[in-house]
């Protein structure tokens, strides 16, 4: 779901991204009106995709993967369904994960490197309008990174989850 970036589009390579880009990501996501029209999420993340345009690339998931039932389990079993380089990926999460849980950035990157890129999983059973609000959590984490890397202090790619609470 949704359109990944080319594989050249690396978290560090555009250091210069201006303050606009940010500030236009972040108005289109919080003023977006696709859930009253019943849009999947993985227009407004097009939709990003193309306000930030090949510089700005970086600042975004690389890959929406909406999954049912959303676990550790289910996760590796969609990644494991995956075409191309998200194909395979080993989910090892750096605490223990018990149950289930909204949304996951998973950091990827090309086989044998060290991961640069997030891929963004989020339960497709949410409404749409608690998907965006998770994509609007996952693209504050990752402006934040960018953030990080212009002054010179790389972020941990780590598992950032957000968990589910029964109602």
């Amino acid at each position: 779901m949704g359109r990944s970036p080319p594989t050249e589009d690396r978290a560090g390579s555009y250091p210069s991204l201006t303050a606009d880009v940010t500030s236009r990501l972040q108005q289109l996501v919080a003023g977006w009106q696709g859930a009253e029209r019943n849009q999947p999420l993985a227009e407004l993340h097009n939709e990003c995709l193309d306000a930030a345009g090949p510089g700005g690339r970086h600042l975004l998931p690389a890959r929406l993967l909406l999954v049912k039932d959303l676990d550790e389990t289910h996760l590796q079993a969609a990644l494991q369904r995956l075409n191309g380089r998200w194909r395979g990926r080993q989910l090892r999460f750096h605490f223990s994960v018990a149950g289930r849980f909204d949304a996951v950035l998973v950091p990827t990157g090309p086989a044998g490197e060290l991961p640069d890129r997030w891929l963004l999983a989020i339960e497709e059973y949410l409404a749409i309008h608690d998907q965006v609000a998770l994509y609007a959590h996952a693209l504050g984490h990752l402006l934040l990174n960018n953030e990080q890397i212009k002054m010179d202090r790389l972020p941990a790619l780590r598992w950032v989850c957000s968990p589910r609470y029964a109602s």
